[in-house]
């Protein structure tokens, strides 16, 4: 992220405690470091740090919003992805579970793989389950209480496997542009011209990326019927400002 911060923007930023420059990995990081502090489950009954962890997720969701859409701006090509999986993963060795089917991950990390937490432990069956979407490309929906690591576990999944992983937090600010995309002034040849530039959904279908749909129940009316066909079993995307009909990626 750069210097181009709204006030909020800024805002968000010192109450993470975070200074520009910074990359998505030190967001996380810092976020990580302080949802451990001021947890409800560590400070019960203790109001202000109540306050204190609504203010710092709500900051994460918004300074995540602002490095995601600048950055899949900035590197949409398919030169940053590995073409499939090819890297047979000993599930037993890495996850500790058994699997009556194989599991193939990307020989190299980028940018978009989450960070590797090495002391994580996973439940079995939720592994087994995420693993299996994973390996088929389909649809899996975990459901539990809040703040019990849902997404996370999906997460340090991906991170095992090199896997490619957008969290997209539907509680937040996200916005039908923001995942569908938006018609934008640009300059080519020395002249402003109008294109469009592909949001989260687009990019992310198009490239061998995993999508976590991140607190599901809290979606906006706009935003769930977006991406109500993407969840469907090789649903396709249709961008009827442009005319075109996205299909899935293999992976």
């Amino acid at each position: 992220i750069d210097h181009n911060l709204t006030s909020e923007e800024q805002r968000k930023l010192t109450i993470l405690g975070l200074k520009l420059p910074l990359t998505v990995k030190e967001i996380k990081k810092k976020y990580k470091k302080l949802v451990k502090i001021f947890h409800p489950d560590v400070n019960k009954n203790n109001i202000q740090a109540e306050r204190k962890f609504k203010e710092i997720n709500e900051a994460y969701k918004v300074l995540l919003k602002k490095f995601l859409i600048k950055k899949w701006v900035m590197t949409n090509n398919n030169n940053i992805f590995e073409l499939e999986p090819k890297k047979e993963i000993n599930t037993l060795e890495e996850f500790g579970i058994k699997c009556n089917f194989k599991v193939f991950g990307f020989e190299k990390k980028n940018d978009y793989v989450p960070i590797l937490d090495k002391t994580y432990k996973f439940d079995p069956n939720t592994t087994l389950a995420i693993l299996a979407g994973f390996s088929s490309n389909k649809r899996v929906l975990i459901q539990g209480f809040h703040g019990t690591g849902k997404s996370t576990h999906i997460e340090q999944v991906a991170a095992r496997l090199n896997w490619p992983c957008i969290r997209i937090n539907l509680d937040s600010h996200i916005s039908r542009i923001d995942l569908i995309g938006k018609d934008a002034i640009v300059l080519k040849d020395g002249k402003q011209v109008t294109e469009f530039q592909e949001g989260i959904l687009p990019w992310a279908y198009q490239n061998p990326v995993s999508i976590v749909f991140d607190e599901y129940d809290a979606g906006r009316p706009d935003v769930m019927f977006v991406i109500q066909r993407i969840l469907e079993a090789e649903g396709k995307m249709t961008l009827l400002d442009q005319s075109r009909v996205i299909s899935p990626h293999k992976y």
